[in-house]
């Protein structure tokens, strides 16, 4: 068939686009790097990635590109062959350089946009590579491709620019953005505040606080100087990149699927094919360099209207599904419940109604933990904007902790609302007293730390150090021991009343229980069937909770180790888990948009209470 032709041909033409790539910045970032020793195929499976969207991502948005192109031709011009401004007129090269500028204009304010807290779930794949290359230049999720390149393009067309112009320009631009991702020290001197330049863009990926929200131009930084947004030190170079989430998935389904959440995966599996199977036929793959805007229109207008219309009912499912639940906390007097989300709001419920008292707005992005002081009126929040927020649950009154460089992973509160402690993807962990006074810094040597938990007192911290967890002295700052004994990952720690037991969760199924003054591992809990996400334990150290990718919540014996109760409802991960101080209820929160009250004594969901968590 002509378009399997076509397609086939297309990707040769990328393959040798790749090859010569790979070895002019190859050569180039030997001699004058950037960053010595960061070369983008020491992560093979992040190369691979890239690889996968060079020529996956290119197809799917030329074909949605068509389509878009037929549906402004039928909003804009009625189907019929459109009246194009007189730029058409103009000499190739005079076209060329207007499409590059109003381009570049365009996708500056599409950039910004999917900077904001409901763009960047969509844009942070583009920002995950942790060893930035050239190869990162097409790392772009369908919809960002969408709204920023394909749609800027449909833009310059419907004005009336030649389709010759895109097709000039097309080596340039590839080229270009190979350029500023390329592992280059150019910062081209005087020349930097006209053309962005690979340290300008570099600059933009890193997670260094400085560079946060700078240099959004893809070739011109003329709006980034207008706005503010410009951001070159003189001899600094940035060395710290990625999207400042620890557990960002490195596998191109995973990335691809990432902003839509598991739930939704297989209703996105079926849209993307029945997208790409009629968007093929449909533009049967000639069409993809179609110098007719109006003949295009005219032969497939009414094919463009069933696609519509089926894309439309397909999506219809989606609005007012839940967004994925990842923090849970509930007070020591069991009247509130906390609950952090996806969508950046942590929400203050009554446990006893399950009737929302309070939603908790401020984030930037999403909330990745909460925790609650005993008295049910404190509340605080760590997100992914790297920040630590308290808030009054009674007059919804917001503090701001600032001093993470990268993503807040897990905060915890001492009883008394004394001391607060939060743990980053920067490594550290930090503690703060309820004025937002820094008190200590607790430093790692093993990257992120997804988890820490703080004693009723304040005098001890236990944070997750990769495969292991520390216990600190929480009022000197000193390292009082390690856990060791976990194989994978270490994902959640938590100290049971007095410091007398600990326990910890880890991505090796395991839950594991620790005697908090020497340090010797009691038991070790198998029964989940994956990663176990978050740990707690009941008020009088008698029981152990646990919940993991499995969808279930499981209670254990503290002391025997039995499996007492496997609580099954959730339908996807099962992301935080918590004990009343009676210990007769434990709350869960899931990816799934729900939080679910169980009883701890029977097992039985409190399904008359409802915790469900819309958007």
């Amino acid at each position: 068939m002509d378009w399997m032709v076509a397609i086939g041909e297309d990707w040769l033409k990328t393959l040798g686009w790749m090859a010569g790539l790979a070895v002019a910045f190859g050569a180039l970032a030997r001699l004058m790097p950037c960053n010595p020793g960061m070369f983008w195929w020491k992560h093979l499976r992040t190369a691979g990635s890239d690889f996968l969207y060079w020529f996956v991502v290119p197809l799917f948005v030329r074909v949605c590109r068509t389509l878009i192109l037929i549906a402004g031709v039928i909003l804009l011009f009625g189907g019929k062959p459109p009246e194009f401004l007189p730029v058409k007129g103009w000499p190739l090269w005079q076209q060329c350089l207007a499409c590059l500028f109003l381009t570049d204009v365009l996708q500056y304010g599409a950039h910004r946009l999917f900077h904001t807290r409901r763009g960047w779930k969509y844009h942070a794949i583009h920002h995950s590579p942790e060893e930035l290359d050239w190869t990162s230049a097409a790392r772009f999720h369908p919809v960002n491709n969408l709204l920023t390149f394909a749609l800027a393009e449909v833009v310059v067309l419907l004005l009336g620019f030649s389709p010759e112009a895109l097709v000039a320009l097309a080596p340039f631009n590839i080229v270009y953005s190979a350029l500023v991702h390329a592992n280059l020290n150019w910062t081209f001197g005087p020349l930097r505040y006209v053309f962005a330049s690979p340290v300008f863009h570099r600059w933009h990926h890193s997670t260094e606080k400085e560079g946060l929200d700078k240099n959004f131009a893809s070739t011109f930084p003329l709006l980034d100087l207008v706005f503010g947004t410009f951001y070159m030190p003189p001899g600094k170079l940035p060395v710290e990149f990625g999207s400042g989430e620890p557990d960002f998935p490195h596998d191109f389904w995973g990335q691809f699927t990432h902003p839509f959440g598991r739930k939704r995966r297989p209703l996105l599996a079926g849209l993307i094919g029945a997208a790409l199977v009629a968007g093929v036929g449909l533009v049967g793959g000639t069409m993809y360099q179609t110098a007719e805007l109006a003949e295009l229109a005219e032969s497939n207008a009414q094919r463009a209207r069933e696609a519509e219309r089926a894309a439309f009912q397909s999506f219809q499912a989606l609005p007012g599904q839940a967004s994925p639940i990842l923090s849970v906390a509930i007070g020591a007097n069991g009247s509130r419940i906390v609950s952090a989300s996806e969508d950046g709001t942590a929400r203050v419920s009554d446990s006893q109604t399950g009737q929302e008292k309070l939603t908790l707005t401020g984030h930037a992005r999403p909330i990745r933990s909460v925790a609650i002081s005993a008295d049910g009126n404190l509340v605080v929040s760590g997100s992914y904007d790297k920040t630590v927020k308290v808030w009054d649950a009674q007059k919804h009154e917001v503090r701001t902790f600032t001093g993470h460089s990268s993503a807040v992973l897990a905060v915890a509160i001492s009883a008394n609302g004394l001391r607060i402690v939060s743990a980053s993807a920067d490594g550290t962990a930090r503690v703060w007293g309820p004025d937002g006074q820094e008190k200590l810094v607790l430093p790692q040597d093993t990257g992120a730390i997804p988890s820490v938990a703080i004693s009723a007192d304040g005098w001890r911290i236990v944070t997750a150090s990769g495969r292991m967890a520390k216990v600190w002295d929480g009022h000197t700052g000193k390292l009082v021991r390690t856990l060791e004994g976990h194989t994978d990952l270490v994902y959640s720690v938590a100290i049971g009343p007095g410091g007398a037991l600990l326990a910890t969760g880890s991505f090796d199924q395991t839950v594991r229980v620790w005697d908090g003054e020497t340090g010797q591992q009691k038991l070790a809990l198998k029964g989940h069937a994956g990663p176990v996400y978050s740990v707690a334990i009941g008020p009088a150290g008698k029981s152990v909770v646990s919940g993991g990718s499995d969808k279930t919540v499981r209670v254990w014996d503290a002391q025997t180790g039995q499996q007492q109760f496997t609580l099954a409802g959730h339908e996807d991960d099962v992301t935080s888990v918590a004990v009343s101080a009676d210990g007769n209820r434990i709350v869960s929160g899931s990816r799934d948009g729900t939080m679910k009250m169980w009883d701890a004594r029977t097992g039985a969901s409190r399904e008359k209470i409802d915790l469900t968590r819309r958007d």
